[in-house]
């Protein structure tokens, strides 16, 4: 299988990192996660620190869902409205582009962290408690939803510690 093959995931780390189209580079980035491969794991890893908040995402929720913790600080940002809406605009982005990733990028972090906290429930989230805080009171029902589950998570596994 393609997928399992290291000559292959070392191509889409490459591509990932250093293909100009950054929706090349996302799109690589979220094959590598669906491989469910650790081999991934140190490509991935090093794609946290791409300039393009998409890739950099995709990167931490593929960690995540391969029981990673390597993305956390991403995916901070990604949480934190202020530092992900400048990170949008200074891609140059519409307004109307703006404002469709302020809900699908917080929602996409999210869902990753309830997946973390799935799989490895003992994953320390403390220091992004604050972030989830501030979007369960976003205006956005979905986002809100979604950081009340992930809030009900952090405290379920916190209680059994």
């Amino acid at each position: 299988d393609g997928l399992h093959d290291p000559d292959a995931i070392d191509d889409l780390v490459a591509t990932a990192r250093d293909d100009d189209d950054p929706t090349i580079r996302v799109k690589a980035t979220w094959i590598l996660g669906r491989t469910r491969n650790e081999r991934a794991i140190n490509g991935l890893t090093s794609l946290l620190n791409d300039g393009d908040p998409e890739v950099r995402l995709n990167a931490a929720s593929s960690l995540t869902s391969l029981g990673s913790t390597a993305g956390l600080e991403t995916l901070a940002e990604m949480l934190d409205s202020n530092q992900l809406r400048q990170s949008l605009q200074a891609r140059g982005l519409s307004s109307p582009q703006v404002e469709s990733q302020m809900v699908a990028i917080p929602l996409s972090a999210l869902q990753s962290l309830s997946l973390l906290l799935e799989k490895s429930p003992s994953a320390d989230l403390e220091p992004l408690r604050d972030h989830v805080e501030a979007l369960a009171n976003h205006g956005n029902r979905r986002i809100q939803i979604s950081a009340k589950d992930v809030l009900i998570k952090m405290n379920s596994s916190k209680s059994k510690k």
